[in-house]
């Protein structure tokens, strides 16, 4: 006796793929602007969640993972918060907004820095940060790709030496724009301290938003010097992963060399 076909086929898969729903805090500036969202529980009970009166952060979001950090404090002022429903790809508001206000909790010593300067400091911050993780994980991409494209050479059957060269010529230039992004490495395997770089610049500057007086004139001074520093570097970048790895990958084509992960479906 054959068994009975299972007919519930479409419903489960339909389950198996379904986002799981969230409940979310949305809160938004007095002008209506997202500034962040928590993600909260629905568990049986009393629920709570807390904001860390923060900015979402806008450095940029990674395939590997895409949740992000934290971002930079938001100044005082007028906010709202909504209780919002994630679910079957759409986010539902549950309730009215709520309004309250951020205000800060002791005067200084030292007189801060106005709101509008720290906000028009936290975006270019925010650009920066971002131009930032952008250009590093285009470096770092591109230091594994010429090990791999040298790899593939290796395995071609019309090996040519010239193209072997320029992948170590390549990857070089690569280590030298790292070096000059993030610091020396071997200096800091021994205490000692490297250049300025963009990557040290940004995190005196992000400091200053989280401090109750920044951004002060060292501070402003130190993000300019990191964002013409990184503005040089990204071009430099941008040259290699535009025109000379993809002239490298047609002289890996000619000789044979096998695919490599990140090409294009083979014809």
């Amino acid at each position: 006796e054959e068994p009975t076909p299972f007919v519930g086929w479409e419903q489960l898969e339909q389950e198996v793929r379904q986002d799981i729903p969230g409940i979310y805090l949305t809160v938004r500036d007095k002008d209506g602007k997202v500034v962040n969202r928590v993600k909260g529980t629905n568990e049986q009970g009393f629920n709570r969640v807390n904001w860390e009166l923060d900015h979402a952060d806008k450095s940029g979001i990674m395939l590997e993972d895409s949740r992000g950090g934290s971002g930079n404090l938001v100044t005082t002022g007028e906010y709202s918060v909504s209780l919002d429903l994630y679910e079957n790809g759409s986010m539902r508001q549950l309730a009215e907004p709520e309004v309250f206000q951020v205000i800060s909790l002791a005067e200084g010593a030292l007189k801060g820095a106005s709101n509008e300067e720290i906000e028009e400091f936290r975006k270019e911050d925010e650009n920066f940060a971002q131009k930032l993780t952008a250009a590093n994980n285009v470096l770092q991409r591109n230091l594994k790709k010429v090990d791999a494209m040298r790899s593939a050479l290796e395995k071609a059957p019309n090996f040519n030496n010239e193209t072997f060269t320029a992948l170590h010529e390549a990857k070089e230039q690569l280590r030298d724009l790292d070096k000059a992004l993030n610091g020396d490495e071997v200096k800091g395997e021994v205490g000692e301290r490297s250049d300025p770089t963009p990557r040290d610049a940004g995190y005196i500057a992000s400091s200053a938003l989280n401090s109750t007086y920044g951004p002060t004139a060292n501070h402003k001074a130190a993000l300019e010097r990191a964002k013409k520093q990184l503005d040089r570097i990204s071009a430099e970048i941008k040259e290699i992963n535009q025109m000379v790895i993809p002239e490298l990958e047609k002289q890996l084509q000619s000789a044979g060399a096998p695919w490599i992960e990140g090409q294009e479906i083979p014809d």
